[in-house]
């Protein structure tokens, strides 16, 4: 059995991977009674993981040991699937644990860890949290970029990187690139999910429009 978990922060391009990976063949929903949402999320991890971490904006420490045992029953349940797979940004926070607990069932765990330039995805989050303001946004996206890095600094195992604008522009190439991690076929028709268009924001035209000084130097991933 294989799992691939997709890590990235809220508004990076997370959704998009995850269509890819299930349109690929990866389970994203793989319990019986669920529904394949239009973010290709597991509703029942998610709800799990916002318990154990709280609000999403300020995640908070948490004590494992009070649910593993839990979300040990939850990847029994999935881990009957060849390849099956996950996304949601707060795993980032989690991320030794979630590898750990995963480890019990499938010793294949696979890590596909989309990016995005920190300041698009604050813009993003902006625009569809409304309440957010410009220095909230970029705390939140920061945290989970911090976090991230942190996360993967400790994975010992089979990883690969994509860039949101990459998939984007140049999805034939990316989507090759993401079927051999799989070990799957890749079907040409898989690319007419993608759409440039999607890339309502780009760091550099921000740039430019704010004039912010210094901004490449210190953002530019």
């Amino acid at each position: 059995m294989t799992c691939i978990i997709v890590l990235g922060q809220h508004r990076g391009g997370t959704s998009l991977m995850a269509a890819l990976l299930f349109n690929l063949g990866v389970a994203m929903n793989p319990t019986s009674g669920q529904q394949v949402s239009n973010t290709f999320e597991d509703k029942e991890l998610q709800l799990f993981h916002e318990r154990v971490i709280g609000d999403w904006k300020k995640p908070r420490p948490y004590n494992w040991l009070r649910y593993r045992n839990e979300y040990l029953q939850l990847i029994k349940e999935r881990a009957i699937q060849p390849l099956w797979g996950f996304k949601d940004p707060r795993i980032a926070f989690m991320f030794g644990d979630v590898i750990n607990t995963v480890n019990v069932y499938d010793s294949d765990i696979r890590v596909v860890h989309i990016m995005r330039h920190p300041l698009e995805s604050a813009m993003s989050l902006m625009r569809a949290n409304p309440g957010l303001d410009y220095d909230q946004a970029m705390d939140i996206t920061f945290r989970y970029v911090a976090a991230i890095d942190k996360a993967l600094e400790r994975f010992i195992g089979l990883l690969t990187g994509f860039h949101y604008r990459k998939v984007l522009l140049l999805p034939d190439e990316e989507i090759k690139r993401l079927a051999r991690f799989l070990g799957v076929d890749y079907r040409p028709e898989i690319a007419d999910i993608v759409h440039p268009e999607l890339c309502h924001f780009k760091w550099e035209e921000i740039e430019r429009k704010w004039n912010i000084v210094g901004m490449q130097k210190d953002l530019n991933c």
